[in-house]
């Protein structure tokens, strides 16, 4: 029994194998370039006291949908949904510590998981607000087979940055029956999968895997482990994305043209009257902020680095004294004496 690991933090064993050849898509130029506006990080501070984070695409812009995959969401309700921040010449960023610092001053865009199917390992998440002028990545109509190439684009906690790309072709296509192992939230695997050889990692679970036309055709899930295993890496095919997407009523995108474009703004315009300040948004951000803090807390605590973590919890009780994870840090603290 061979095993392969998610690219975040989950093991699974592999079993069954059918074979599909769909037709490949044409090149129409760079990628990386066309698709990176698209491409999210995802990051919960909520996974069992551990961060967990992974990758994601927007693939709808009326409704602010982003696909990932289950177990890069686990069972909470809310994540925090990253876009690329870009240069003028449209590169984005990759430093790791930007993203965070948006994450700990409440400024990240949230989102709200709205779908989850455990066997396909997918989820959707619907974000609050996405950047202007954020293009929708299209799902393609045809899936990929046997030497095709693929396009992966992700965030590998083994990079120094965030927002990477691999590439590679196409193995095969194959039913997968598997079961998790050292996952905080099991779950058992029957999809089919794209098995491919473009080298993924470790966080990039969730991220877009791409043809030719930099069109959506699998969702990066993980890679083989073992021995006699020799560059497989895997993905949920296109026809497990497309099941999803009509069970959960989101047909329409299955048709949806290349081009749709983001017209919202940053963030929502606020709902309070002309002139007073939108509390409930206020009280939001100081929650959201204070607990990224504290989940890096809880992170430095795990790593045996109790003078960084001390630094955060005492931080969370200076500047956000009302919060929930003001409680819990605070116990945390005393713990730490």
């Amino acid at each position: 029994m061979r095993r392969f690991a998610s690219a975040t933090l989950t093991l699974i064993a592999f079993i069954g194998l059918t074979l599909a050849q769909p037709k490949p898509a044409a090149s129409t130029g760079n990628i990386y370039k066309r698709t990176i506006k698209s491409c999210v990080w995802v990051f919960s501070p909520l996974g069992g006291g551990k961060a967990r984070t992974g990758s994601g695409t927007l693939i709808d812009v009326k409704d602010r949908l982003v696909i990932t995959n289950y177990h890069v969401v686990g069972d909470d309700p809310d994540v925090y949904i990253l876009f690329p921040i870009l240069d003028k010449a449209g590169n984005p960023h990759n430093e790791r510590q930007e993203y965070v610092n948006l994450i700990n001053s409440g400024k990240a865009p949230k989102g709200k998981v709205i779908a989850v199917e455990k066997k396909r390992d997918l989820a959707l998440v619907q974000v609050a607000s996405i950047p202007k002028d954020t293009p929708a990545v299209r799902i393609s109509k045809d899936g990929v087979g046997p030497s095709d190439a693929v396009h992966c684009i992700g965030n590998s906690g083994a990079s120094a940055g965030l927002f990477d790309y691999c590439k590679g072709d196409v193995r095969n296509v194959a039913q997968l029956r598997a079961m998790p192992k050292g996952s905080d939230k099991p779950f058992e695997l029957n999809a089919r999968m794209i098995e491919h050889t473009a080298p993924v990692n470790q966080g990039q679970s969730g991220g877009p895997v791409l043809n030719d036309a930099g069109d959506l055709v699998g969702v990066t899930q993980g890679h083989a482990l073992g021995e006699n295993v020799r560059g497989i890496s895997l993905a949920v095919d296109l026809s497990e994305v497309k099941d999803f997407l009509k069970a959960n009523k989101y047909a329409r995108l299955l048709n949806a043209p290349p081009t749709a474009i983001a017209s919202a703004v940053e963030s929502p315009k606020s709902s309070a009257p002309a002139g007073e300040p939108d509390a409930k948004a206020d009280a939001a951000k100081q929650e959201n902020a204070a607990a990224g803090k504290l989940s890096f807390a809880k992170e430095f605590i795990s790593a045996g680095k109790k003078d960084k973590a001390r630094e955060r919890l005492e931080d969370i009780l200076k500047n956000y004294p009302t919060t929930k994870a003001a409680a819990e840090a605070k116990t945390l603290l005393e713990s730490l004496k």
